[in-house]
This record gives C-alpha cells, structure tokens and sequence, in this order.
C-alpha cells in the first residue's frame, strides 16, 4: 500500500510542521523578521502538502496544469447584475 505510506508520511509532516507553527506564536514576545519568515515557509509548505495529500487521496480530482491554486482566489461578490446569481443570493 505505497500510497496509504504516502499519505501517512504527508499527514506526519503536515503535523510537524504544524506544531513548530503553534509553538511559535505561542511565544508571548514579538516574533523577529526570522521567525515571521520561518513562519510564512511553513505555512506555504503546508498548503504544498495540502495540496499533494488531496491528489493522492484523490487522483482523479488532480486540477489541470494551468488551473493554478485557487485557495487563494477570491470569492466573488453577490452584487452580480445577472438575474439568476440575484435569485441565488437571495434565497
């Protein structure tokens, strides 16, 4: 079961790196220029794995090369002037 070791191995690491995240900022003092940036290399690497855990637990969802990531896309507005997205809003 190479794939249920992989998805083990991604959640373990997606843990570590978690846990360093929380300790952190538990630190009651401001975190220094350093630490911030440990911090943001943490959180970008969780969303990789994020990302490579989902596709192998799911890969036939695998987005299309030049889909991009969208877990940072916007949400769109409800203020659409297309009738059928003003119906949906205000159901």
């Amino acid at each position: 079961m190479p794939q249920n070791e992989e998805c083990q191995e991604l959640r373990e690491e997606i843990l570590h790196l978690l846990r360093a995240q929380m300790q952190a900022l538990e630190q009651p003092s401001r975190l220094s220029d350093v630490e911030l940036s440990a911090c943001y290399r943490r959180q970008e690497k969780v969303g990789a794995l994020r990302d490579l855990l989902f596709i192998a637990l799911n890969p036939l969802a695998a987005p299309a090369p030049d889909s991009g990531d969208l877990s940072s896309a916007p949400i769109p507005s409800g203020t659409s002037s297309d009738p059928a997205s003003q119906a949906a809003v205000s159901m």
